[in-house]
C-alpha cells in the first residue's frame, strides 16, 4: 500500500515511492523505497488473511509475527497469528492465517 493508502501491484513500485510499512514494534511508518530487486519466481502462495483479501506472495516473503520478528511465510501454518495493515491502512491488527 502506498503512503497515500492507494493500492498498486508490487511490480509497479519504484525507488522514491512512499509506501506504508511497519516497524518491528508494530508502529505504522511511511518509508521511501530505496531500491527495487527483480527476480524470477515460479512459486507463489495465496495468503488469505481477511474475509475478502488474498495476498499473492513468495514462500520466502517475510511476514510480521510480532515482538520484532519477521518470519518467512513457508514457516507459518494455517491459524498462526500474524500482523497486517487494516483494510483502510490506518491501523495494524492481528489476524489468523485463514488458508494458503
Amino acid at each position: 500500500m502506498l503512503a497515500d493508502k492507494s493500492q498498486v501491484p508490487v511490480y509497479s513500485i519504484q525507488p522514491g515511492d512512499n509506501v506504508l510499512s511497519f516497524t518491528g514494534t508494530g508502529e505504522i511508518a511511511t518509508t521511501a523505497v530505496q531500491e527495487v530487486f527483480y527476480r524470477t519466481v515460479n512459486n507463489f502462495i495465496e495468503l488469505h488473511v481477511y474475509e475478502n483479501t488474498t495476498i499473492l506472495v513468495t514462500p520466502d516473503h517475510l511476514i510480521f509475527t510480532g515482538n520484532d520478528s519477521f518470519t518467512p511465510l513457508r514457516k507459518l501454518s494455517v491459524d498462526d497469528t500474524v500482523f497486517a495493515l487494516s483494510e483502510m491502512g490506518n491501523s495494524l491488527k492481528t489476524v489468523p492465517i485463514k488458508s494458503f
